[in-house]
């Protein structure tokens, strides 16, 4: 086995898929920060298959982070929701995303059928809650409402509820970024997992919101800090993503020089017939310093059965 592989190994997130929305393998990642919960980290209906398997009775929380409202982040969550029931009714699936996005999330969400009466033959009777959407400050400390009539609220309208929100541990904070120029929002994810600082950026067409982190990550708990970096990149120029240029080598080099236990996760790739991904193994080999290159690595889609 080489030295590349087996830094990579132990990565605390996993990929339901690792490409674009052309794609057949839609960026999905997931985790269990312990026995009884599982959180996913975007869902798209491509990958809902593979999620089900992840399921099981033993689980008493499911969620899912969202990081924008495009379909191949988000057009799987009120499937999931009647996944997550049928394998064990007294969950409740959790949507867990920034504020500025929630009322949107609501709506879009339950025009998907999350308000309506579950399917025939399914384990959720009707009336019970499908899922419990959270918007969030970027601390997920504050703002901590319920919206809409997905199991939240009786009323029909759209306004915020008060409900208790259970704190995910592991989520530190929520990070602003751009996508696209007529999205609402988008964000990233600062989280804590097995003593390791994880740094998710989701679609981003800026590096400097999630280099900024970890500089201030390095700052607090010390450069020795064992952290990744799961960083959004194209090769395309698409306008949408972040490209793989000079600046964004240098900002990964610069990060893998301050943090010496820093690996950095590349994903979200441009095609499905991996030309891409051969391009940009070739680029990190060609315009990577040799010291840094065994800490780069392109996502790695899991295998299901």
């Amino acid at each position: 086995m080489s030295d590349r592989i087996r830094n990579f190994e132990n990565l605390e997130l996993k990929f339901l898929g690792v490409s674009s929305g052309h794609s057949d393998s839609h960026t999905n990642a997931y985790f269990k920060p312990d026995p009884e919960t599982l959180v996913f980290i975007d869902i798209s209906m491509l990958n809902i298959e593979k999620a089900r398997k992840l399921l099981g009775w033993n689980l008493k929380r499911v969620i899912v982070l969202i990081t924008h409202l495009h379909p191949d982040h988000a057009s799987g969550v009120v499937s999931l929701a009647y996944a997550v029931k049928s394998v064990n009714r007294s969950v409740i699936l959790e949507v867990v995303l920034h504020k500025n996005i929630a009322l949107e999330a609501t709506r879009m969400f339950d025009a998907m059928g999350g308000r309506e009466s579950p399917p025939f033959g399914s384990k959720v009777e009707k009336g019970m809650p499908v899922y419990r959407l959270y918007g969030l400050d970027s601390v997920g400390d504050s703002d901590d409402y319920c919206f809409g009539s997905n199991g939240c609220t009786t009323s029909s309208t759209y306004l915020p509820k008060r409900l208790k929100f259970r704190k995910i541990d592991c989520l530190k904070e929520i990070i602003s970024t751009r996508h696209s120029e007529k999205l609402r929002g988008a964000y990233g994810f600062w989280l804590e997992i097995n003593g390791k600082s994880v740094v998710y950026s989701g679609d981003t067409l800026f590096i400097s919101p999630f280099i900024t982190k970890l500089d201030s990550i390095a700052y607090n708990y010390g450069s020795e800090k064992e952290a990744e970096l799961y960083l959004d990149i194209s090769v395309r120029h698409s306008g949408l993503h972040l490209n793989w240029d000079y600046k964004t080598v240098d900002a990964i080099t610069g990060m893998l020089r301050l943090m010496p236990n820093l690996k950095v996760i590349l994903m979200h790739f441009d095609d499905n017939k991996g030309f891409a991904k051969k391009l940009l193994q070739e680029r990190i080999e060609n315009e990577i310093a040799e010291q840094f290159r065994d800490r780069i690595m392109l996502a790695q889609e899991e295998q299901f059965n």
